[in-house]
């Protein structure tokens, strides 16, 4: 597992996430988000990518996935 933490750039909270490290290096170099997780929630997956919280993609994109 690796240990991820990722700060929101519009409200500042930060967050910590576990994740497999073969996905994670899948990843990170250049395989797809959706791909590599797919059963995960696209909020879940943006919150890894960009560090939007759910609350501020709420605020940006709609009501996101629980």
């Amino acid at each position: 597992m690796v240990k991820v933490t990722v700060q929101c750039s519009m409200c500042g909270s930060t967050s910590t996430m576990h994740v497999d490290a073969v996905l994670y290096y899948r990843w990170k170099h250049g395989e797809l988000i959706q791909n590599v997780w797919p059963n995960r929630t696209s909020s879940w997956r943006e919150k890894l990518k960009t560090g939007f919280c759910y609350e501020c993609q709420k605020a940006i994109f709609a009501e996101p996935e629980e």
